[in-house]
């Protein structure tokens, strides 16, 4: 595993090296007497580096955006409704609202702040012309919260993609700036003199566990969304709603299980289908989640053994019909009555694949109630996807952050040189033209190393995620060369024992081209960057070019 302490000293030292190359552009527009605004724009991408990274959670309308970030943050925050509901763009940080009575502030077009309560959002959530037209003149909801998850990722709650409201639609390509996101195509808007957009670093990217059926459809779309590849490393998919398998027409109550069960194997698919767009994929149930959240509070739990008893208590070709559909569990009349109306209300504050899921794991369980709340908790997903969350974002979060910023900078210097070039030239300002190259040169540097980084994570996970592939020895090599223990030199040949830097990289390096040659392609894929990694090295003796720790 990731050493987080040495990840953030390593991840400091790449920050500082962001921020000195900056400054320098900073200093660079000042001296060519370019406008000002340059100057800024550089100056905002300093600030940014000492903020958290934003994470977007994207996705289709209807994929329960809203509900995943509540549960994710344990709090209900972002409107919930039956119809589409994120009309605007609500951005989520850490710390204490300015108003605690009027803790949503407003980011408008026109670049004026103003300060509302919380039924604010829920205001703003329909699609009548009225309200439609109020939203239109907001750029974005932002809203401070002290939870410890937002200290170092700050979410962005966003419009359904494929919205029917096609004001949602040009919301998020206005506002919301996607690395490697193709949104030329769904907006003519610009933005007004002094909106704020959101720059975005990572992407959770959600889909309705439903729309599964037609992968090649979801594939098209993904490939439509993401237009470059190399920010895949940064982009999680997960699945929602796994609960709603429960609930599928299918066989009796062992089949509905065994349906459930196959959500794992359904993703896994689906992430091999996708390995080229995103990282992972994870199967949810931000529902079944707060089922499970609720029945494990010291006062519901005795409902919780009630109702596992009960469940056992009655006949499986009566709980089959029970389980059937909604509306015949309303009929109190069918069976059980007095268990009918214990958990009516139960099915009004959960969906109905949540309380299907957790009744089909009490019927068919010997285990006590805590067992069975484990086991539905397994099914929810949200303990992988927080332990995934916390790998791919909060230990890398910085390191994101600055990827990003160098690929902003690095458009912001190509603006300059296509607008200002040419003048340079003419004026023979070949100092300005000298320092403006060197700059270049530095920025792809940078660009390079964060890019092998993100590589290097993603050959991490793999091995994480296949650790029996080889001994202990090699695996803890491994991980220091893909960065687990930091992205410095020191750190990445933490074994190194010979006194002779490059006789050992040079050892090691030959003893992986053997490693190489295996049937396995994960272990040969493997080896294969060990090997790369290893010249890269290398070469950095060669050139007497070592980073500084």
């Amino acid at each position: 595993m990731a050493n987080p302490k040495l990840l953030t000293e390593s991840q400091e030292n790449s920050k500082n090296l962001v921020v000195q190359l900056l400054i320098k552009f900073s200093n660079w527009i000042k001296s060519a007497g370019l406008p000002t605004y340059l100057g800024a724009k550089v100056f905002d991408l300093i600030e940014q580096t000492d903020q958290p990274c934003t994470i977007a959670i994207a996705g289709r309308v209807k994929t329960g955006k809203s509900t995943f970030i509540n549960t994710l943050l344990d709090s209900d925050i972002s409107p919930v409704g039956k119809n589409e509901t994120t009309a605007t763009v609500l951005y989520f940080r850490y710390g204490k609202p300015d108003y605690p009575e009027k803790p949503v502030r407003c980011h408008h077009r026109d670049g004026k702040v103003t300060y509302h309560s919380l039924n604010y959002l829920s205001h703003l959530q329909s699609n009548n012309d009225l309200i439609l037209t109020e939203s239109e003149s907001i750029s974005y909801l932002e809203y401070a919260l002290e939870i410890p998850f937002l200290k170092r990722i700050a979410l962005v709650d966003t419009p359904g993609l494929g919205s029917a409201v096609s004001a949602h639609q040009q919301r998020i390509a206005r506002l919301v700036r996607l690395p490697g996101l193709n949104y030329e195509n769904s907006s003519t808007e610009k933005n007004d003199i002094g909106e704020k957009t959101i720059n975005i670093d990572g992407i959770i990217y959600l889909l309705e566990f439903a729309a599964l059926q037609d992968d090649e459809k979801f594939l098209r779309e993904f490939n439509d969304l993401m237009a470059g590849n190399v920010f895949a490393s940064n982009v999680l998919g997960v699945v929602t709603m796994v609960d709603k398998l429960a609930t599928r027409k299918i066989g009796d109550v062992n089949q509905k299980l065994n349906h459930l069960d196959s959500r794992i194997d359904r993703s896994l698919k689906l992430a091999h289908n996708l390995r080229g767009h995103l990282n992972t994929v994870v199967p949810t149930s931000a529902e079944l989640e707060r089922l499970v959240r609720f029945y494990s509070s010291p006062k519901n739990y005795s409902r919780l053994e009630k109702f596992v008893s009960t469940i056992r208590e009655i006949n499986p070709e009566h709980l089959e019909l029970l389980l059937s559909r909604v509306e015949t569990f309303k009929d109190s009349e069918i069976y059980n009555e007095s268990f009918v109306k214990r958990n009516k209300v139960l099915i009004e504050e959960f969906q109905w694949g949540a309380f299907v899921s957790a009744a089909l794991v009490a019927s068919k369980s010997k285990k006590s109630g805590k067992e069975v709340l484990s086991k539905l908790s397994e099914i929810s997903g949200f303990s992988e996807l927080k332990n995934i969350i916390y790998k791919h974002f909060e230990l890398r979060s910085q390191q994101i952050r600055l990827f990003r910023i160098i690929y902003d900078t690095r458009n912001l210097l190509n603006e300059i040189r296509d607008h200002y070039g040419k003048w340079l030239f003419a004026h023979h300002r070949l100092e300005l033209i000298s320092g403006l190259f060197d700059i270049d040169q530095e920025l792809n540097r940078l660009y390079h190393h964060f890019l092998e980084d993100n590589i290097d994570f993603n050959f991490l996970q793999r091995l994480e995620a296949n650790i029996d592939l080889f001994n202990e020895h090699d695996t803890q090599e491994l991980r220091a060369l893909f960065g687990a223990y930091g992205l410095d030199f020191n750190s990445r040949l933490q074994n190194a024992a010979s006194p002779d830097i490059q006789e050992h990289i040079v050892a090691n390096q030959r003893i992986w081209m053997g490693k190489r040659w295996v049937s396995h392609p994960l272990k040969r894929a493997l080896a294969e960057r060990a090997v790369e990694i290893y010249g890269k090295l290398l070469d950095a003796t060669l050139h007497d070019n070592l980073p500084d720790d």
